[in-house]
C-alpha cells in the first residue's frame, strides 16, 4: 500500500514537501535561545539536524 502511494506522488512533490519540513524545522530550532544548529546556514541539506544545547 505504501508503495503504492508513493508511485502515485511524483518525487518532485515529496521533495519539495520535504524541503518545506526542514526548513520549518530548522526556523524553530534557530528560534530557541539555547539551541545552537551546527551547519545551520547550509541550505541544500538533508533533513537531519544537528543541535548542541547550551545551558
Amino acid at each position: 500500500m505504501i508503495m503504492q502511494l508513493k508511485e502515485s506522488i511524483s518525487s518532485d512533490v515529496i521533495f519539495k514537501r520535504e524541503e518545506e519540513i526542514a526548513a520549518k524545522a530548522l526556523s524553530v530550532l534557530n528560534s530557541i535561545p539555547n539551541i545552537e544548529v551546527l551547519a545551520g546556514e547550509i541550505s541544500a541539506r538533508l533533513p537531519i539536524f544537528s543541535f548542541m544545547v547550551r545551558v
